[in-house]
């Protein structure tokens, strides 16, 4: 189905005249009224961008003509016999009509199952302050789990007890100015122990007999998790905003939410980086601040299912929508620079308010109750089906 799909791209180049990046506009016009899976259908359009971005390449290396800007819907549709390829182009006022055939044996050959995975999501406790992140502290075989929870005003140590999280202990978070309207906040890993980072103020955090927090003005990197990738972090952008990020290998660009999509190589090679913007987009970088694609209607919220057996990690997306309506969470690869579904959509009863990537194949999840009020925080893990 990739071949046909580049073969497509090759009459739709030859009947502008060539392939103009940022001229012939494709992505966004992509639709699948055939049976072919989401997974192959995706594998088959990025091998349609690649053949344009190909064709764009060799015509600029031959001619200095100028191309009208043209657009292109492309449809993959079914019969009986196979599959059919359809590119509707226009160019100005000239509108031209492709098309690539498949015979049905042909696709089945070369079909091969799509990946998937079941996300689970694990209820931990709920809180009428909005709960900015959490996380489970290392203990002892045989020991009490214990879980750090960080809110605006507050540090909190739960313990299990019959199988709920009960308040053991609290700190405050001492902080001269006050907070932006939507705080945001991060535990993690630090210098000398556990640490909490929120806009302009870092805390040291101590867990002995009691709990406490020595809380002092500074802007921390924020880690991406808590046990994977403690080489790259996020910087908040202002103290008086907490909002938005930097990432140093992306230059001065403001992101909402930052995840890294594979493991990093023994080579030094760089790794690919998603980025969310508060105009609504979801950017993908690979090794260079310039974005090599966008996606639209996804949600500002990503977070990245670390495992360190995989070559390619479960990318988790927020829907679209705004602090009024239910969420959910949903698992893509990114495949030839697209994004595949590879998991069902689990559901909130409200707005996701936190997404963090936590240890091996663990993300937290805050959703705000629109029924209750009350802000709910859960693990969200993956069960491999393949």
């Amino acid at each position: 189905m990739a071949a046909a799909a580049r073969e497509l791209a090759r009459k739709v180049a030859a009947s502008v005249g060539a392939a103009i990046q940022g001229k012939l506009t494709i992505a966004p016009n992509f639709v699948n009224l055939s049976s072919l899976s989401a997974f192959e259908f995706q594998k088959a359009c990025g091998a349609f961008h690649d053949e344009i971005e190909q064709q764009t390449k060799t015509f600029r290396a031959t001619s200095s003509q100028e191309i009208a800007a043209a657009s292109v819907n492309v449809t993959l549709a079914e019969d009986l016999h196979g599959f059919l390829w359809v590119a509707r182009v226009t160019q100005g006022q000239s509108q031209q009509t492709v098309f690539v055939s498949v015979a049905r044996e042909l696709v089945a050959q070369e079909s091969q199952p799509s990946p998937s995975v079941t996300l689970q999501k694990e209820f931990l406790l709920s809180q009428s302050e909005p709960i900015l992140d959490a996380g489970l502290l290392a203990v002892s075989p045989g020991s009490t789990p214990s879980l750090l929870v960080l809110q605006p005003n507050r540090i909190a140590l739960f313990a299990q007890e019959n199988g709920a999280w009960r308040l053991q202990f609290e700190t405050p978070i001492a902080h001269a100015a006050p907070w932006p309207r939507d705080v945001r906040g991060r535990l993690q890993q630090g210098g000398a122990g556990e640490e909490a980072v929120l806009p302009g103020v870092t805390c040291n955090i101590t867990v002995s007999s009691a709990l406490s927090a020595s809380c002092k003005p500074g802007n921390a990197g924020w880690l991406f998790s808590l046990g994977f990738l403690r080489a790259f972090t996020l910087l908040p952008t202002a103290a008086a905003n907490g909002d938005t990020f930097t990432f140093p290998a992306l230059g001065s660009q403001e992101f909402s939410s930052v995840a890294v999509i594979a493991p990093p190589v023994s080579s030094g090679a760089s790794v690919p980086v998603i980025a969310t913007t508060s105009d609504g987009r979801a950017l993908l970088f690979e090794g260079s601040s310039t974005p090599v694609t966008s996606f639209n209607n996804w949600g500002s919220d990503v977070a990245v299912l670390y495992a360190a057996d995989r070559t390619l990690w479960p990318l988790l997306v927020t829907r679209d929508g705004d602090w009024t309506a239910p969420d959910s969470v949903r698992a893509f690869d990114i495949i030839d620079r697209q994004p595949v579904a590879i998991s069902g959509e689990i559901n909130f009863d409200g707005p996701i308010t936190a997404l963090w990537s936590e240890d091996e194949n663990t993300v937290l999840a805050v959703s705000r109750n629109l029924k209750t009020g009350m802000y709910e925080a859960y693990f969200i893990r993956a069960v491999y089906n393949q």
